[in-house]
């Protein structure tokens, strides 16, 4: 898959393992790299089995969510200039290739 991100701030935390473990620390930096690259590797997100993938907000599919760590989470959406969509209009995983990263957050 294709990685975007959100604003310059998170792409730099993503690329750079000194930024990621300035920002969050070793620990977090080293998983969030392991997702980055789970991503990264996946030809459809439903390939991702690690990090608990689920919607960002229940009853949509726009942006999902994947653990980090206990503390942290990745927040993601497709990222295609026409997204795929199923017959239900949201978000088809399953077709996506392109995925922007959106936030980089504590979890509630």
């Amino acid at each position: 898959m294709d990685l975007a991100f959100e604003s310059k701030q998170i792409r730099e935390i993503c690329e750079s393992t000194s930024a990621a473990e300035a920002s969050f620390g070793e620990e977090v930096a080293r998983s969030l790299r392991a997702r980055l690259s789970d991503i990264e590797a996946a030809t459809s997100i439903r390939d991702i089995v690690l990090g608990n993938l689920r919607p960002a907000e229940q009853g949509s599919t726009d942006s999902m969510i994947i653990d980090i760590s206990v503390e942290y989470r990745l927040v993601f959406c497709s990222n295609h200039a026409r997204n795929p969509r199923t017959a239900q209009t949201d978000i088809d995983w399953e077709r996506a290739s392109r995925v922007k990263i959106q936030a980089i957050e504590k979890r509630a």
